[in-house]
């Protein structure tokens, strides 16, 4: 008899052995594997969406709003042979452009808007005044809200002088002249990606320099440590523009960013 009561207890202690073993368990599956799941679940589900915010779509070089962004920062009132200030060898934002660059830029963009108007008879260049709002709005649209600009006389060509009274530049002549010679920087644009908030454009750049014979010099990195020999070139010893000599420069990233339905200039930086 007592060896039956000593088999249920037993019977008993297991059953209730097998019980904690099921219940510590399940304890650990709910509290432990179940939120890591979910949490590795949740991850996956994050990174899948940001694969497909970032996807990334291959725009044509010639495609009107990669032209148009590049033109936009490209050319400067008073720079002759475009504005080459985004390429160095550090990386480059809106908010490291300077002042001076910013204005004329903006007021290239303006001309090009047609603020600027020709003479009755065609043989004179006169110019509407600029307004402040006008300037602000204008370099807005370019670097961004965030750029901080001081309206200011800054050097220009054509002139306007800044009336702080009136609030707006005053145009005063466009005789100011300066051509650009075939001795400068070859820049191509080699390849354009759109994103859901970002167009990227890469150029190639070949930068040019002298040497005491005066002749031009070309080189591959900004510092001019590079020398490029092998590059195709006119009778005069001027390095062609043309895509197989951009081929072999530096590869540089502009970025724009999509602001209030705009794109604007985010950064500009070498690829290694």
């Amino acid at each position: 008899m007592d060896n039956k009561k000593s088999n249920t207890s037993l019977i008993i202690i297991i059953i209730l052995i097998l019980c904690l073993i099921v219940a510590s368990g399940y304890i650990l599956y709910d509290k432990v594997l179940k939120p890591e799941q979910s949490k590795n679940q949740i991850e996956d589900n994050n990174e899948k969406e940001s694969k497909e915010e970032v996807s990334v779509e291959n725009l044509e070089i010639t495609d009107q709003q990669v032209t148009s962004l590049y033109e936009k920062i490209s050319h400067a009132s008073g720079y002759y042979c475009g504005v080459d200030d985004y390429f160095t060898d550090k990386k480059v934002e809106s908010k490291d452009i300077s002042n001076n660059l910013a204005f004329n830029i903006a007021l290239m963009s303006l001309y090009e808007k047609g603020l600027k108007i020709s003479g009755a008879n065609g043989d004179t260049n006169t110019g509407d005044d600029i307004t402040k709002e006008q300037m602000d709005t204008e370099i807005d649209s370019i670097f961004g809200k965030d750029y901080v600009f001081t309206h200011a006389l800054y050097s220009r060509c054509p002139y306007y002088a800044y009336d702080e009274t009136a609030e707006k530049y005053i145009f005063g002549g466009s005789g100011c002249g300066g051509t650009c010679g075939p001795v400068k920087n070859i820049k191509k644009i080699v390849r354009a990606e759109k994103t859901a908030q970002n167009i990227y454009i890469y150029v190639r750049v070949v930068f040019v320099g002298k040497e005491s014979s005066a002749k031009p010099v070309y080189y591959q990195d900004y510092n001019k440590t590079i020398k490029l020999d092998n590059l195709e070139k006119d009778n005069e010893g001027i390095a062609k523009d043309n895509d197989s000599n951009a081929s072999k420069g530096s590869l540089y990233k502009l970025t724009f960013t999509s602001e209030n339905q705009n794109m604007v200039f985010t950064s500009s930086e070498l690829i290694k």
